[in-house]
């Protein structure tokens, strides 16, 4: 039987963005590294300061951050809201150590920032509720996979869905992978009055 007339329709993509931030970060990277840590999670580590794009030592990323955040809602999923980061903060991930697979409540669009690079520790994305029963696929592609990896390369930056599930996997080289996290939220309103999910905000 042939099947010569058929199409695939992609519906209800998931969006992410992502950039490159190309200046020179030496200055932030020894900022970075003498921050006080606390243990978090599986061993790995984050800043004791949670909200640390307030610090004038990151304020070029900050501003780097911020453009490519407003960019992402004006033009890529074309919103009307601003969104103000709310929380931030690095991540230190030592040998041995990962993030287990995890989304960040109470945010709407989240993101990370690379300072180092680490080959073997990507973030990965996993969609795992589209069809509902396991299937045993016989090529993983675009159109099935339920995990998608984003390498960790310094100065890029990824924007994406904070209902998204992410993880990293277990740091087996002796590099510290060192990132940056961020939320945010809305800025002032959420929703429109004329489809009565209006909500005013003071942020």
């Amino acid at each position: 039987m042939e099947f010569r007339e058929c199409n695939l329709a992609h519906l209800f993509p998931t969006t992410l963005y992502s950039s490159e931030y190309k200046s020179n970060m030496e200055e932030e990277k020894k900022f970075v590294n003498n921050l006080e840590y606390i243990k978090n999670g599986v061993g790995n580590k984050k800043s004791k300061d949670t909200y640390i794009l307030n610090r004038p030592e990151l304020n070029k990323i900050n501003t780097f951050i911020k453009g490519h955040l407003k960019n992402f809602l004006e033009n890529g999923i074309k919103v009307k809201n601003n969104l103000i980061v709310t929380q931030s903060w690095i991540n230190k991930n030592e040998k041995g150590t990962k993030h287990t697979e995890h989304r960040h409540p109470n945010s709407m669009i989240s993101g990370v920032f690379y300072f180092t690079e680490t080959k073997e520790t990507p973030i990965i994305f996993s969609k795992w509720d589209d069809w509902g029963i396991a299937f045993d696929f016989d090529n993983i592609d675009k159109v099935n996979a339920r995990t998608a990896n984003f390498k960790a390369l310094p100065g890029s930056l990824v924007l994406f869905p904070s209902s998204l599930n992410h993880s990293v996997p277990i740091n087996t080289s002796d590099d510290i992978r060192i990132s940056l996290s961020f939320n945010t939220f809305a800025k002032n309103f959420l929703g429109d009055e004329k489809n009565l999910t209006y909500v005013q905000l003071n942020n």
